[in-house]
């Protein structure tokens, strides 16, 4: 019988899977991916060309698409929607064009506008997020499974992983 997926683990690979999207698709640019993994928390860092903040309403749209059941839905973007939806507390930062971009959600509702600052240094993308202590915590396992398949895919993104498994990051 195979062993059932880990929900918490199963987050942090769909949001993985973004950055390994922006590495290997036409106009993709990332070539170095960090993440940091706490016992119910993650932090994604990529080098890539920094999500689509930029665009009006880019994350509350795919929340709604989903949420409300539209017919229409960004497939692309459902991963991060149900990633905001499953969190207390999720964070987008976007360098991208000499922006800095950010915003905060709770239970899939943006807590504020999408913040515009001028960003100096390299574009890319951080996310983090943190889940509920009702929920299991990342297995560690799972998680280097799929980053090892990754790896071997995509040899010219580089993937670190950190675990720490007594603080939430």
């Amino acid at each position: 019988m195979a062993k059932p997926i880990n929900r918490s683990s199963l987050l942090v690979r769909t949001l993985l899977a973004y950055s390994v999207y922006e590495h290997g698709n036409e106009g993709g640019t990332a070539s170095a991916v960090e993440l940091r993994l706490g016992p119910r928390s993650c932090m994604l860092v990529d080098n890539g060309r920094g999500i689509g903040l930029h665009r009006d309403g880019y994350v509350t749209r795919l929340v709604e698409q989903l949420a409300l059941g539209q017919a229409e839905v960004a497939l692309h973007g459902l991963g991060l929607a149900v990633i905001a939806m499953s969190s207390p507390l999720m964070t987008i930062e976007a360098r991208r064009d000499g922006r800095l971009r950010r915003q905060d959600f709770s239970w899939g509702v943006a807590l504020a506008q999408v913040s515009d600052d001028p960003g100096e240094g390299a574009s890319g993308t951080r996310i983090s997020f943190t889940l509920p202590e009702s929920a299991p915590e990342i297995d560690v396992e799972e998680v280097t499974e799929q980053v090892d398949h990754w790896r071997k895919a995509h040899p010219g993104l580089r993937i670190d992983v950190s675990f720490d498994h007594t603080h939430a990051l």
